[in-house]
């Protein structure tokens, strides 16, 4: 039923674009990882040249490691691939060319361990944690793509997939405190954990009457 409901929505989309006369083309990709299956996978498809601040064409997530994608009909396009836990990937395609295999295949690069924890000293769980990329062109990523971790019980949390000597910044986001954002940059084959200490937060344990 579920494969019924994307096909029928691939070919609602398909009409609606071709309604608006933008011409399409079918690419066939495989998704290659060290797991058995890829998890969702977030496929952003830009015009190229790929302009900072950019807004893709269109954002779609697959979750299988063979797909189809409909695409624009363009001289060239970029694919940027976006997985929890892996590095980005930046593909180049030639919609016109005859050869429409598309390959994505993640490596896991570095990770980053850290600890939330409130102002006063007490480790925060349940804290989300976002990703600002800094390692793919400064295309906008929609919010309902960027990954999010969740901190534990003791306030930590782990994130996969960096790049060594990229900047990046972690937004942590807590309820009823306003979110706040930490700039890193993690060094080649840095196994230090970071402290995110919240500047105006008290972390209250147990029930609050």
């Amino acid at each position: 039923m579920k494969s019924i409901k994307c096909s029928f929505l691939s070919v609602l989309i398909l009409i609606a674009l071709q309604a608006q006369g933008q011409e399409t083309t079918t690419l066939q990709g495989r998704i290659e990882t060290g797991d058995a299956q890829p998890g969702k996978v977030w496929l952003g498809i830009f015009t190229s040249p790929i302009e900072p601040r950019d807004e893709a064409w269109d954002w779609k997530s697959v979750e299988s490691k063979e797909f189809s994608l409909e695409v624009p009909i363009a001289d060239e396009l970029q694919i940027v691939a976006l997985r929890k836990n892996s590095l980005p990937v930046v593909q180049r395609i030639l919609p016109r060319s005859e050869d429409m295999q598309l390959l994505l295949k993640f490596e896991e690069g570095t990770a980053l361990e850290g600890t939330i924890i409130s102002s006063d000293n007490v480790p925060v769980a349940d804290a989300e944690v976002t990703l600002d990329r800094e390692d793919i062109p400064q295309v906008l990523v929609p919010d309902r793509v960027r990954s999010s971790w969740k901190s534990d019980d003791d306030g930590r949390f782990k994130i996969g997939g960096l790049a060594p000597e990229v900047d990046y910044k972690i937004e942590v986001q807590l309820r009823y405190v306003p979110n706040e954002t930490f700039a890193v940059n993690i060094a080649e084959n840095d196994g230090t954990s970071r402290d995110f200490r919240l500047s105006d937060a008290f972390y209250v344990m147990g029930r609050v009457i």
